[in-house]
């Protein structure tokens, strides 16, 4: 009878520098042509992680792509909600929580056009 055992992997923590070198990575993947309109491959996702670090596995950065996605989905409502304008009905607290987004969402692209 063979016992196995599953060791946990290391944690890793996504510092900004790997965060932008992984997003960097996934831009030249598809600069290169690979078809990402169903997600990265597994190939890909594992690829970009022996990119970044012995440390990281492609789940881990499958994740940290999830959590990017969500970001990128809050600035785009914030720029469809520019287009449209402001709507005076509303109360200060609605707004007030936009312009909190909205900051954020304009640190993230800076972040991202460096």
């Amino acid at each position: 009878m063979y016992l196995v055992f599953q060791v946990a992997a290391a944690r890793f923590y996504w510092n900004d520098a790997c965060s932008g070198f992984m997003l960097c990575r996934f831009v030249d993947i598809v600069e290169q042509g690979q078809k990402t309109d169903k997600g990265f491959k597994d190939v890909h996702l594992n690829q970009v992680a022996r990119m970044v670090t012995t440390l990281c596995s492609g789940i881990q950065v499958y994740n940290h792509l999830r959590f990017w996605r969500v970001r990128w989905v809050k600035v785009c409502k914030l720029k469809q909600m520019n287009e449209t304008g402001w709507d005076e009905a509303l109360d200060s607290d609605h707004y007030d929580g936009v312009v909190k987004v909205y900051l954020q969402a304009l640190i993230l692209q800076l972040y991202i056009t460096q």
